[in-house]
């Protein structure tokens, strides 16, 4: 069974738009391959420039990492898709490896196992996002990779001469 993203058309325009035309390949859903970090990030490691998607009752939260899933921290850009529009908040370099763990110190982890989003109140209004205690439950996790807009224009150019005389 092909896996489908929850994302309507509109929202992945607007995200393609602001990430630069990205075309976005979905690695990972948690209520098809269990709503588990460990899978997350199993699936997503060394895949390159990585968007992970959150679906709560009310908005889409995320997190954009363009050097993607490495042992090294990486910029993350974090973002909020609501009726309202589309509002975001740069996050300095972070492993992304802990932020699906709690940590006393950490403004934004995404807890797969207890279907829950912790946002600091500094990145609730950035984002403009309302959150009782600063959590927000979430329904539904999702894992992009994200390709440049021309790969797979290059990728089918480069196919005869990768496939040879087969």
């Amino acid at each position: 069974m092909a896996m489908r993203t929850r994302l309507t058309w509109q929202q992945e325009k607007c995200l393609q738009n602001y990430f630069g035309g990205k075309r976005f390949c979905l690695l990972y859903k948690a209520s098809v391959q269990k709503f588990s970090h460990q899978n997350l990030l199993c699936t997503c490691e060394n895949q390159g420039p990585t968007m992970i998607v959150v679906y709560s009752e009310k908005c889409v939260i995320g997190m954009y990492l363009k050097e993607g899933f490495q042992g090294k921290d990486v910029s993350i850009t974090i973002f909020a898709l609501q009726e309202t529009g589309f509002s975001l908040c740069a996050k300095g370099p972070d492993s992304p490896y802990l932020l699906f763990h709690k940590r006393k110190t950490n403004d934004f982890s995404i807890l797969l196992d207890e279907k829950a989003v912790i946002v600091s109140s500094a990145i609730c209004k950035m984002l403009q996002l309302t959150a009782p205690h600063n959590v927000i439950p979430i329904q539904e996790c999702e894992a992009f990779r994200c390709e440049g807009k021309f790969a797979q224009i290059n990728l089918l150019k480069a196919l005869p001469y990768l496939l040879g005389d087969i």
